[in-house]
């Protein structure tokens, strides 16, 4: 899983309730990979420091089954798609910017029969998958209190969104006063 924001700790968290046991999770924030395995990160990989992909496919015997970019852009959907294993599918579910493009290599994908899907909220079924969703936090499958470092009141507002922008983990929420 690449990119360790509030979308990507949810990756994890879903890999984990559908039996992952290898889990790896890609970031260049030191205070980000730790803060993922507290949601599910087996291992953790950063790729200012690292090849990302080597290590990865060193990680996981060869490649990862399946890999999630969930920061945004075409270098991190590249590497999603590099970190696959033979028949192995990349998960494109971060939203890279305007005209931002990932060079990925067809002969590869082809010759390795890999598998590229985007996913957009999740691909979610709202009124089938609300519920469910609820029943994994009431039961604390799915840990969303966790997700949570920064609360703010609503006049606050402006300083929420200015802290999205920072190096900070976690997500902050508004509360009423």
């Amino acid at each position: 899983m690449i990119g360790c924001g509030g979308v990507g700790l949810n990756v994890l968290q879903g890999a984990r309730l559908a039996g992952a046991t290898t889990i790896v999770a890609v970031d260049v924030k030191e205070a980000a990979l730790a803060f993922a395995k507290t949601f599910g990160a087996t291992h953790t990989v950063n790729a200012r420091t690292e090849d990302a992909v080597a290590r990865v496919q060193a990680l996981t015997g060869g490649g990862a089954h399946y890999a999630f970019e969930a920061y945004g852009s075409g270098a991190t959907s590249k590497m999603a798609v590099d970190m696959l294993r033979k028949r192995g599918t990349a998960v494109i579910v971060g939203i890279a910017p305007l005209g931002d493009a990932a060079a990925i290599e067809p002969v590869s994908v082809t010759r390795m029969e890999k598998t590229i899907r985007g996913c957009y909220y999740g691909s979610a079924h709202p009124r089938q998958d609300m519920p469910r969703i609820a029943d994994w936090v009431g039961r604390g499958l799915v840990d969303v209190t966790g997700l949570i470092t920064r609360r703010y009141p609503l006049a606050d507002i402006n300083r929420a969104y200015e802290d999205i922008e920072t190096d900070a983990v976690g997500r902050g929420v508004l509360v009423l006063d």
